[in-house]
């Protein structure tokens, strides 16, 4: 038998967990998860990939604690209970110079959904093919909620009106405008954000509260950072984008580039639908660096 620390933890904590997950992402959203929630009750805990161990949490969770927990495919992989609320943000080509194939490493992710229960709820973007290609062919128990960027049918999150709102059997709950007031810029971060309103009032914390925590939180560093301005030249630090889609995200949000720095460690990915977008790319100057520079090269 193979357990584990994380393993351990849900096993005794699993009720009141909000797990996050995804290739891109998870640190992003389980830090903007535990904001929002910091803003309306200081009875709330972080950890998990993050940097902190779960078991430090222990001296301090009652009860009423809620606990927010970046969770890797590491800790994933051999988990036998999932969190009352699962977030799978998205599956990309990564650590494949772990995993014997990119379906193990998809598979590893996908525990968190597969080990919920029917009272548990599991998040999910509606536009990532390729976890919608695994819901197909996997059946879980917990509750169904796809994130949306528009307006949507049945139960999930998306667009209403002018808001973005949480549907389920029929009920619909606002959660934040349609544009809410935020330092996280980009499509990607709207549906981090969407996911972390959701999941927030899942977790009975008021509409006020959430549209505070969101406006006031700030980005994680090297993720589309603003460095400063040097010689009239703006500086953005985004070295978390390890692999093509985060990249190209970056840019799109940035918009005017003009000189892209690419490279380092290769793990392995494919790398063409980063070399097709950079077919189009209108800036000056690309840097290739390191050996996965040299492959895209």
């Amino acid at each position: 038998k193979i357990s584990s620390q994380t393993d351990l933890f849900l096993g005794a904590y699993s009720r009141q967990i909000a797990g996050v997950t995804g290739t891109k992402g998870k640190s992003t959203t389980a830090s903007l998860l535990y904001h929002i929630i910091k803003t309306h009750t200081d009875n709330a805990l972080l950890a998990g990939n993050i940097g902190i161990p779960l078991f430090d949490l222990i001296p301090h969770i009652n009860p009423e604690t809620s606990i927010v927990c970046e969770l890797s495919s590491h800790q994933l992989e051999y988990i036998t209970t999932g969190p009352h609320i699962g977030i799978l943000l998205n599956l990309y080509q990564e650590h494949l110079d772990h995993y014997n194939s990119f379906h193990h490493y998809q598979m590893a992710k996908l525990q968190i959904g597969l080990k919920q229960t029917e009272e548990d709820y599991f998040i999910w973007t509606a536009g990532d093919e390729i976890t919608r290609g695994l819901l197909g062919q996997h059946k879980l128990f917990s509750r169904n909620l796809p994130v949306f960027s528009q307006v949507f049918e049945g139960n999930g999150i998306g667009v209403s009106g002018d808001n973005i709102v949480l549907k389920i059997d029929n009920t619909e709950r606002i959660l934040i405008p349609a544009s809410p007031e935020t330092k996280l810029e980009g499509l990607h971060n709207l549906i981090n954000i969407s996911v972390a309103a959701a999941t927030a009032a899942l977790m009975n914390v008021p509409a006020q509260a959430i549209v505070s925590g969101i406006s006031t939180f700030n980005p994680l560093e090297h993720r589309i950072e603003f460095v400063g301005t040097f010689n009239k030249k703006r500086f953005y630090n985004d070295s978390i984008s390890t692999i093509p889609e985060a990249t190209i995200a970056a840019v799109k949000t940035i918009k005017k580039v003009d000189t892209l720095i690419l490279g380092g460690y290769d793990r392995g990915i494919d790398y063409s639908i980063l070399i097709e977008f950079l077919k189009s790319f209108t800036g000056k100057k690309i840097v290739f660096t390191g050996p996965a520079g040299l492959r895209v090269i």
